[in-house]
């Protein structure tokens, strides 16, 4: 996750992102690691 973090925050330094996008993919990307790490 922290290397996901990395590549998308470089994205958005390089305006590649653009930082809301940015901020929403790494939202998104936390919500989905923390749903799969919780015992259903």
């Amino acid at each position: 996750m922290k290397a996901a973090f990395s590549k998308i925050d470089k994205a958005v330094k390089r305006r590649v992102l653009h930082r809301n996008a940015g901020a929403h993919q790494k939202a998104r990307l936390s919500k989905a690691v923390k749903k799969a790490l919780e015992p259903a």
